[in-house]
């Protein structure tokens, strides 16, 4: 194999990588389609591992996939630049931090004595994490109709639908630290 070939084959490969960076996490994913192209072996690892951290927690992923359909939703229309691809990748980095906490904490929530002041403490932090995750899931499914109503004229304040998801986002991560 010669040079050429070898760096076609490098270049395929990267070029590939970014084109499913972005086709997994839509515009906002140009800075890593490009350092995906140019140097994959590092870089590709990376974006894989933030998929599979995702996938780890149903919610997440039920959190994930209504945030991307949201802006797929809300492209081409009045909305795009309220709800754009950065709102939501800041949101699903925050959901994805606050599922690691949450994970965090039943980690520790195994290794408490049972039935101490301590393992209530952290039953209950993982209990309301839990329910919020569940809730945000909720909204996230929520804006997401709202937005395919509002391709088609008939749609509710998807402007406040925005701001309670941000507003809830932005409360569990006051909380998470």
């Amino acid at each position: 194999m010669n040079a050429t070939t070898l760096f076609l084959s490098y270049l395929c490969v990267g070029v590939a990588s970014g084109a499913w960076a972005l086709w997994r996490r839509g515009r906002t994913a140009w800075p890593s389609a490009v350092a995906l192209v140019l140097l994959w072996p590092l870089w590709l690892p990376f974006e894989m591992g933030e998929q599979e951290s995702a996938a780890r927690d149903p919610t997440v992923r039920r959190i994930i996939t209504a945030l991307d359909e949201c802006d797929a939703a809300a492209r081409g229309t009045e909305l795009d630049d309220y709800l754009d691809g950065a709102l939501t990748e800041a949101l699903i980095r925050d959901v994805q931090r606050i599922a690691e906490r949450s994970r965090a904490l039943q980690a520790e929530l195994a290794r408490a004595a049972p039935g101490s002041e301590v393992a209530e403490r952290l039953g209950r932090a993982c209990e309301r994490d839990v329910q919020q995750l569940a809730e945000l899931a909720e909204a996230a499914e929520h804006l997401r109709a709202e937005l395919v109503l509002a391709r088609y004229g008939s749609a509710g304040d998807v402007r406040a639908i925005v701001d309670e998801l941000s507003a809830r986002v932005e409360g569990l991560r006051s909380v998470s630290g």
